[in-house]
């Protein structure tokens, strides 16, 4: 559950970082549009980029989405630790702990299922 809301923040953090790079990307230079094209342009070069911001959003909100199993698998590496002596305690209260592994290894691996599950999605949906 750890995992899944860390997934969740980071697309959100994701999604608010891109969106104000696009914000000051498009306010950089407010006047060029209006040089070039004229004056009579400003209303519909607004209802242009309104439209574009607008589906830039959903296409934040659609990729979240389809990147959320991603994100999570690669969150998810960094409790593994976690989850395995969760496990060992419960089914396992005999044994000696498991060592736990280093962070670096452990976001290797994280790196790794999140490619593994990238991969699978496309090879799932075929429209690439």
């Amino acid at each position: 559950m750890q995992s899944v809301g860390v997934a969740v923040l980071v697309l959100i953090v994701l999604i608010i970082v891109l969106e104000r790079v696009f914000r000051v990307a498009r306010g950089s230079r407010p006047d060029l549009a209006r040089t070039v094209l004229g004056a009579g342009a400003h209303e519909p070069l607004m209802v242009l980029v309104w439209a574009l911001s607008f589906r830039g959003c959903l296409g934040f909100i659609v990729g979240a989405v389809f990147l959320m199993p991603t994100v999570t698998a690669l969150i998810a590496g960094l409790f593994g630790d976690q989850i395995a002596r969760e496990v060992e305690r419960t089914y396992s209260p005999i044994d000696s702990p498991g060592l736990d592994v280093p962070v670096p290894l452990a976001v290797w691996e994280g790196v790794k299922v999140a490619l593994l599950t990238i991969l699978s999605t496309c090879a799932r949906c075929r429209s690439c």
